[in-house]
């Protein structure tokens, strides 16, 4: 009798743990996000660039799912992803809407992590005045990495398994290894294609004489992290991101919210709350999916519109297509 009496408060502490994120963005009517601003210097831990723009549409995604169209966001700025998940698991903050996703933080004690929200890597950029048009295209080039990160060791396994002979030269300070590219002293520059597209973008003036390579050399892949204790809560953000995915393969866009396929086919009458499957199971009304994607627009227009090739980040999206468009972006089923 006692172990079960045990049982029951351990179940009980549970779901109040479960809930407390939740609640506590409803009695604020704000949700607060971390983003990681990656201030200069690359890390062991994350190699990552800056994505503002992409993690504050996120954050307004699932605050809309939670909180209806007139939902506040609140965002708290970090210089590296350390102190985005200390500020995560101090209660500082309730999501960090991009967080590395690999062993190391997907172990992380007490931290939950949702789908891929974006896929990064390590890549290239060169002048555009460049003949490389491919990363095979790179052969006995001197290429600017900064040493003892994960990026000088990623470069260096991909030469040695491509037999691309690229020189690899490690710099021990950032400013003096972009002030290398920049007078073409060294005439590619590696890191992750986030990291390379904030890099260019801070040239200014002249960031458009740079341009990053299609193709990446590893798989570094984000995704919204929370508390792990916060399941309520975890679930609404990782079926928000579904959402997002599944929307953009379905066609439903900002501008156009629900199509006629609402009248016919079965996920978009699901994803417009016609048959009020959604609501129920994350204690959400029943059409906030639709909700987010009028507030926001779908996975492909935050991307076009935050990182696109249109934007100051100037990236293609790569990996970050549909999965029916040779990208690895494929949603979960609605059903």
């Amino acid at each position: 009798m006692e172990a079960l009496k045990f049982l029951v408060v351990l179940l009980a502490l549970a779901a109040t743990a479960g809930a407390q994120t939740l609640e506590r963005v409803k009695t604020a009517k704000t949700l607060v996000c971390g983003l990681n601003e990656e201030d200069g210097e690359y890390s062991r831990t994350d190699d990552h660039g800056t994505r503002e723009a992409f993690d504050r549409d996120l954050c307004k995604a699932v605050a809309v799912a939670i909180l209806g169209p007139a939902a506040r966001t609140e965002v708290k700025v970090f210089s590296d992803d350390v102190d985005a998940i200390a500020a995560l698991k101090a209660g500082t903050v309730d999501l960090l809407p991009t967080s590395p996703l690999d062993f190391t933080h997907a172990t992380e004690p007490g931290i939950g992590l949702s789908g891929v929200v974006l896929w990064d890597g390590v890549g290239f950029m060169v002048p555009v005045t460049s003949k490389a048009q491919q990363m095979e295209d790179l052969g006995g080039k001197k290429t600017c990495v900064l040493a003892e990160t994960e990026v000088e060791d990623t470069v260096k396994a991909w030469v040695q398994r491509s037999g691309v002979a690229l020189n690899v030269f490690p710099f021990t300070e950032e400013g003096e290894m972009e002030a290398a590219f920049v007078t073409g002293t060294c005439p590619v520059l590696a890191g992750d294609l986030t990291r390379l597209a904030s890099t260019r973008a801070g040239f200014g003036e002249i960031a458009g004489k740079f341009k990053v390579l299609p193709g990446v050399v590893s798989k570094d892949p984000l995704a919204a992290a929370y508390l792990a204790s916060d399941q309520r809560f975890g679930r609404i953000v990782d079926w928000v991101v579904q959402a997002l995915i599944g929307a953009e393969e379905m066609g439903v866009a900002q501008a156009h919210p629900v199509g006629v396929a609402a009248e016919w086919d079965l996920n978009e009458r699901r994803l417009a709350g016609k048959t009020h499957d959604l609501g129920d199971r994350l204690g959400l009304p029943d059409d906030w999916a639709v909700r987010v994607v009028e507030a926001v627009g779908n996975y492909g227009e935050i991307y076009e519109r935050d990182l696109g090739p249109k934007t100051e980040m100037g990236l293609l999206r790569g990996w970050n297509r549909l999965g029916r468009d040779g990208g690895l972006m494929v949603a979960l089923p609605l059903k």
